[in-house]
C-alpha cells in the first residue's frame, strides 16, 4: 500500500497518494470527523451539519450520503469493513451497511448523546456517552 495522507480544509477533502491528490468535494460543510475502511475501499466524513458521506477510494466518487439531525461527532469502521457508524449530538447513533451501501439501524440514547465510536479489533462497538443538562 502506498502511503497516504488525508486533509480537510474547510469544506474540501483532500486525499493524496504520493504525487496525485484526489479531491471529494461532496462535503457541503465542515468536516467534524474521518474514518477509513480497513479493506481500504471507502472514505467517511461527518459534518458539523450533521451530514455523512462515503467515498469509493479508487474514482473518488460519492456512494452514499445520509443525515442526522446534529453535528456528527464520529464516523468509525468495524474491522472487516462490513458497518459504518455514526454518532451524533441528537443522541442517534446511526448504522450503514456497506454491502449494500445503505443505513439499516438507528439507535437512539436515553441518557445523553454519543460524542464518539470506535470498534474494537474484534468487532465490538465502543461509544462514548455525554450527559444531556
Amino acid at each position: 500500500m502506498e502511503p497516504w495522507i488525508i486533509e480537510r480544509t474547510g469544506k474540501h477533502l483532500y486525499y493524496r497518494i504520493i504525487d496525485n491528490v484526489l479531491t471529494f468535494q461532496d462535503a457541503k460543510e465542515k468536516i467534524s470527523s474521518l474514518a477509513y475502511s480497513s479493506d481500504e475501499k471507502y472514505l467517511a466524513a461527518g459534518t458539523v451539519g450533521g451530514n455523512v458521506c462515503v467515498w469509493d477510494i479508487q474514482t473518488g466518487v460519492l456512494q452514499n450520503s445520509y443525515s442526522q439531525r446534529g453535528s456528527i461527532g464520529s464516523v468509525a469502521f468495524d474491522p472487516q469493513a462490513r458497518w459504518l457508524v455514526s454518532t451524533s449530538a441528537d443522541s442517534t447513533i446511526k448504522f450503514l451497511d456497506l454491502a449494500i451501501l445503505a443505513p439499516v439501524k438507528t439507535v437512539k440514547e436515553k441518557n445523553g448523546y454519543s460524542t464518539c465510536a470506535a470498534f474494537l479489533n474484534d468487532g465490538t462497538l465502543a461509544t462514548g456517552t455525554s450527559q444531556a443538562g
